[in-house]
């Protein structure tokens, strides 16, 4: 039978034909959990993937919950039972049934407040680093694009003259995004600096990037960044002037903005990407609790009518 080793080359091998390569670093990641349980709890030799049977799958699963939120116990789980299929695992059928369940959290929004004091969170006059990560915060505000579309952003896929970007978001399917003209001019002159930037670049002997966003390494040249990274230097600003800051947040309040705005379905459907409009509906006309604060007033309001005329009438 093929080892471990010798199955998860295989099957790195076929999800390099058709996943990208953050992706498959979740795998690796998500994989690597089990080996480190299972040496810590088994031994040193990894299994053969046709052995892992469900109590053993079960008692990794219940060490995860104990240390990991219900939805990344999810994502590990899920794609290590991936894995044990691919592998042919003949308990896959009832692994697949340990499958924690995903939380539905409450989405969250920014304030219109919060929200300009994110926009002006860095100023481009304090230095490049300081305007790539003002025009990223800018692209998240303005535009609803998820994070990993923004942070993989490079400028051929950006029309400035037409104000259009055309990306590939989820499930692999390409879309485009309207650019609003603020943002427009302000990338038109992020550009001009970008260009600056990377003209020193090859001057100094670095290889260049054709990507919006990265990291400066030391040396000054430009290096991949993961989405850690961005997270980290960003939240760290913000620290001062949001309460909790999540880059879901932006996508979240520029729906509940063109909500308020009071923008067709159909005409949000496309502003946010999504190709199917009950995915729209679910998302867009979600209520907010402060929506329904009125509602919650009037009816303490005719309960304490009730109990009122109740005392009155003792």
């Amino acid at each position: 039978m093929p080892t471990w080793e010798e199955e998860k080359e295989r099957f790195f091998k076929r999800l390099a034909t058709r996943k990208n390569p953050k992706t498959i670093r979740n795998y690796r990641k998500h994989l690597k959990k089990f080996e480190e349980w299972w040496r810590r709890e088994k031994g040193p030799l990894l299994p053969e993937p046709s052995e892992v049977d469900p109590d053993t799958f079960a008692d990794f699963v219940i060490w995860l919950r104990q240390d990991y939120q219900p939805n990344y116990t999810n994502k590990i789980v899920s794609n290590v039972v991936r894995f044990l299929s691919f592998a042919r695992n003949p308990y896959v059928f009832e692994l697949r049934e340990m499958i924690p369940s995903r939380e539905i959290k409450p989405r969250e929004y920014y304030t219109y407040r919060e929200l300009q004091n994110l926009l002006y969170l860095f100023d481009e006059r304090r230095g490049f680093r300081d305007f790539m990560l003002k025009v990223m915060v800018w692209c998240h505000a303005l535009t609803g694009l998820r994070h990993f579309e923004v942070t993989n952003l490079v400028w051929e896929q950006i029309n400035l003259h037409e104000g259009i970007i055309t990306l590939k978001g989820k499930m692999g399917k390409w879309r485009k995004v309207y650019i609003p003209v603020q943002l427009r001019d302000f990338l038109r002159k992020y550009k001009e600096v970008w260009e600056a930037y990377m003209n020193w670049v090859r001057a100094m002997g670095f290889k260049p990037t054709n990507r919006l966003f990265f990291r400066i390494g030391k040396n000054g040249a430009p290096a991949e960044a993961s989405d850690r990274y961005f997270y980290n230097v960003v939240s760290l600003r913000a620290k001062g002037v949001v309460m909790h800051f999540n880059w879901k947040k932006f996508r979240s309040t520029w729906a509940k903005a063109l909500h308020d705005a009071k923008t067709p379905s159909e005409a949000a459907a496309i502003l946010l990407g999504h190709s199917d409009i009950r995915t729209l509906i679910e998302y867009y006309h979600e209520y907010e609790v402060h929506d329904v604060s009125p509602y919650a007033e009037k009816t303490i309001k005719k309960i304490r009518k009730r109990w009122e005329r109740e005392v009155e009438d003792r």
